[in-house]
């Protein structure tokens, strides 16, 4: 086996954890999500009470910077971004809320847009093709199956095909037009279970159950894997349990440095930073990269022919580069590294 007979077989860049430096407001409950390079934390709650707190995190200069606070200060919301706006949806402040308030970096201002139909906290949320999908959550009384749709355009909410299980505080993300939802809480316990959301069709499948059951978790996809970390289950956690798309199985990864629940990240630049939450020393403002491995092999993932040599391949969010010369590099942000390339 050979880049001669067109294939790249082998290629592995370990995973890496560093701390990075920390927000100005320890809390837990609030949301980040990736817009421009930059990761913005908005929210939350700690020993002060209910946050509107608004930091934006720049991976370039390990720099953190305060913003407009969010109108409504809360926690357990959710917060998404369609690449040019924010939205902070529903979560707690001594109320169950249907808010929505939209963030526009540019400017720096926030703005009130139509509520969704179900008041709930601990919902999840993702971004798909122009739309917002909030999915279950917890009213109160009752864990939700409730799946909402968000049209930014029109500004107006639709009622979808409700999740099978009923759940608040988990996990989703988005990979190949179909969303994941991935453990959480209901009044059976901690659950494991993935279910598997298809909007095209608007229709629900089963995925393969997650290893640990667990609430209060961070989720992320990266194109290549799921990534499960934290959360809590008869006691703060720091596992980090990866679902690899290309072999469609479930992976042990490196371990995150601090355990804890209730915390919020986002990739930016190839890297995933986990930011704030709450464990046994109490609110939190610490943030650790996370720098995921790559792992290629000719079965499943890339195919290279000689004829290819100029093209970039994405990799686990940053990029390979192929060079004539046969020299490999991944580009992850604004680093390059050397790998190893086994033939």
């Amino acid at each position: 086996m050979s880049l001669i007979k067109g294939f790249l077989c082998f290629l592995i860049f370990f995973e890496i954890w560093q701390t990075k430096t920390k927000m100005t407001v320890n809390r837990k409950g609030h949301g980040a999500v990736e817009l421009n390079g930059k990761i913005y934390v908005i929210g939350g709650r700690n020993a002060t009470g209910f946050l509107g707190t608004n930091e934006v995190y720049d991976p370039v200069t390990d720099s953190w910077e305060t913003k407009t606070s969010m109108p409504t200060p809360r926690e357990r919301f959710v917060l998404v971004s369609d690449g040019n706006k924010i939205y902070a949806i529903g979560g707690f402040n001594g109320s169950y809320l249907k808010i929505n308030e939209e963030y526009n970096p540019v400017t720096n201002t926030w703005t009130t847009k139509a509520p969704m139909n179900q008041a709930r906290e601990g919902a999840a949320a993702v971004y798909l093709n122009g739309k917002i999908y909030v999915i279950g959550g917890f009213n109160g009384s009752q864990y939700l199956s409730i799946n909402e749709e968000y049209s930014i355009s029109s500004n107006t909410w639709s009622i979808k095909a409700p999740m099978p299980t009923p759940r608040a505080y988990f996990g989703a993300c988005v990979y190949n037009g179909k969303i994941y939802v991935i453990g959480g809480k209901n009044g059976t316990g901690d659950l494991n279970k993935i279910e598997i959301y298809d909007p095209s069709n608007n229709t629900w499948s089963n995925g393969i159950n997650m290893p640990t059951p667990r609430a209060f978790l961070l989720t992320k996809c990266d194109g290549f894997k799921i990534y499960a970390i934290g959360g809590y289950r008869n006691g703060y956690l720091n596992i980090n349990e990866e679902f690899n798309f290309f072999t469609n199985t479930w992976e042990t990864g490196l371990a995150m440095p601090t355990a804890r629940s209730e915390f919020s990240g986002d990739f930016s630049g190839g890297k995933l930073y986990a930011i704030g939450g709450i464990n046994n020393s109490g609110y939190l403002d610490i943030n650790e990269e996370f720098s995921p491995s790559v792992d290629i092999r000719e079965d499943n993932y890339i195919n290279l022919s000689k004829k290819e040599n100029s093209k970039l391949y994405s990799i686990s969010g940053g990029r390979i580069e192929i060079k004539k010369s046969g020299v490999y590099f991944l580009k992850s942000g604004y680093k390059s590294k050397k790998i190893i390339v086994i033939k």
